[in-house]
């Protein structure tokens, strides 16, 4: 979750650009998560595309750095490069092209056994316009020609024997075609079996009157992530902030990070908690967790507006939705954020609404935390992603069949490395209580597990639980037996190699459990 602490650790540059990376990953992973539920508005015509100007390579270089983890765990290489100038900005659907492209990428990472995904991004003239073109190209498995037309129908794959070796839906290339059609363009396919594939993305630029042409040698010399260096931080009125959080983990690591921005925090670990304390004191500021034991988010907020509290609160939540913000407008919330968290973000925000005074940083200055993580982010013309050498330290990107431990980016810090250990002390009787639910066919408390697993696991700098446990959440809802009990045992796996960083570690967190 909170990426902006752990750059407290006296990391080295590279140490923080991965920080960076596990961050950027587990947030697009959420994204994809939730906007799969949108293929019956893709299906029915009721799709809403939410049209900005955005810098698209910006967007497009952060998902090539979120998926680079991946492709470092495969042993391959992820590469990102231009073709030509590019536009500074397209009008369009920042966060649709952002799900087309983690969609191709993950799919080229996974059919990729040796070698690598190339990127590469480039303009095309049409007829009253211009088109912003994505290649995506790798040298994997390669599709049969009498399969190409199909991989766009839904539910299919290239060949039965794909979806057991490789898994999938089957749906990530139907929807993305049907996203990049309703953005003006179009998804097409050339592939040679055994050599591999590459898609191809066009989707409209909108007008580009007055947009200046970026060569790719200015490209190459912005951050990879948004573009420009931030080299600011917030100085902040007095102000009192209450957090409501039923994690811990969460609970703590905020209060870190807004006490060294000098706010004041209280804590609450539920809504009726929150309900009593606003009764009795009065706060600038409410940060509510939406999925809380005793009384949910929504509820307690709609209850603090009744009894007349009218400071900004705003939602925390780690299954946003597209349209979830008429949905919190209802319910009496100023306003959300997404976990992972994005604390620039959230600072930003927070001093918007507390009269925040923003200071520059001298160029020379020791980077802030805030300029620590922006500056984790790499070459945005070629970033790229090897095997780590030998003696490399691969203990942040452990697989749950693997014997290396799992150290939290947390841990290089003493206090947030207490927190660490309070995690990986709990997280035994937490697995158990899991085994117990899935024996039982319990899957609303099996949830409710996978939902504590989901933030709590990030929060603490475990990023390698974030996707099983999202999973989880998914076989829960649906009632799939076998993944809940396939995801589990993953879980387990990752468990018994977990390590607080505090030198134990050979360490094995959950030996009852095995």
């Amino acid at each position: 979750m909170l990426k902006r602490a752990a750059t407290t650790a006296e990391s080295d540059p590279t140490h923080r650009r991965h920080l960076n990376i596990i961050h950027s990953s587990g947030r697009h992973l959420l994204e994809l998560v939730n906007d799969i539920l949108d293929l019956s508005k893709v299906e029915s015509g009721r799709l809403e595309l939410e049209r900005t100007r955005f810098p698209a390579h910006a967007v497009i270089a952060e998902v090539v750095q979120a998926m680079g983890v991946k492709a470092q765990e495969k042993g391959i290489t992820l590469e990102l490069g231009f073709l030509q100038a590019l536009p500074a900005s397209i009008d369009n659907d920042a966060s649709r092209l952002r799900q087309i492209v983690t969609n191709l990428i993950g799919n080229a990472i996974k059919f990729t056994q040796q070698g690598g995904v190339q990127v590469s991004l480039g303009l095309r003239k049409v007829s009253g316009g211009a088109r912003y073109v994505i290649e995506v190209r790798d040298s994997g498995i390669g599709i049969p020609a009498d399969k190409l037309d199909s991989v766009f129908e839904p539910f299919v794959q290239a060949e039965s024997s794909t979806t057991r070796r490789f898994g999938g839906t089957g749906l990530g290339l139907t929807i993305s075609r049907r996203l990049a059609r309703a953005m003006g363009g179009d998804i097409t396919v050339a592939s040679q079996l055994g050599q591999g594939s590459t898609f191809r993305v066009e989707v409209d630029a909108g007008s580009l009157g007055g947009i200046p042409l970026l060569p790719p040698e200015e490209l190459r010399r912005q951050d990879g992530s948004h573009a420009v260096e931030r080299k600011r931080a917030w100085v902040f009125p007095p102000a009192r902030i209450l957090v409501v959080d039923d994690g811990e983990e969460n609970r703590e690591l905020l209060r870190l990070v807004l006490e060294e921005a000098g706010l004041a925090v209280v804590e609450a670990t539920n809504g009726r908690e929150a309900i009593d304390l606003a009764a009795q004191q009065s706060f600038d500021m409410v940060l509510m967790d939406m999925q809380m034991p005793e009384l949910d988010g929504a509820s307690a907020t709609r209850i603090l507006r009744e009894r007349g509290v009218g400071a900004p609160v705003l939602a925390l939540t780690a299954d946003a939705m597209k349209g979830v913000e008429r949905e919190m407008t209802a319910a009496g919330f100023s306003g959300f954020h997404t976990k992972p968290l994005d604390l620039d973000r959230l600072l930003d925000d927070l001093a918007q609404r507390l009269g925040g005074r923003p200071v520059e940083v001298a160029a020379n200055a020791a980077p802030t935390m805030a300029q620590s993580v922006a500056r984790g982010g790499g070459d945005l013309a070629q970033t790229r992603v090897k095997t780590p050498g030998a003696g490399a330290d691969t203990s942040h990107t452990g697989r749950a069949d693997g014997d290396t431990p799992i150290v939290s980016r947390l841990s290089g810090h003493p206090k947030l490395r207490i927190v660490v250990r309070k995690f990986v002390d709990q997280f035994p009787a937490r697995l158990g209580a899991m085994d117990e639910a899935l024996a039982r066919s319990d899957f609303t408390v099996l949830a409710e597990h996978a939902h504590w697993l989901k933030g709590a696991g990030g929060s603490v700098g475990f990023d390698v639980f974030y996707e099983p446990a999202s999973e989880l959440g998914v076989a829960c809802r649906s009632g799939d037996l076998a993944a809940a009990r396939e995801l589990v045992a993953r879980i387990g796996g990752y468990g018994r190699r977990l390590s607080p960083g505090d030198g134990n570690e050979a360490m094995a967190a959950t030996q009852a459990h095995s």
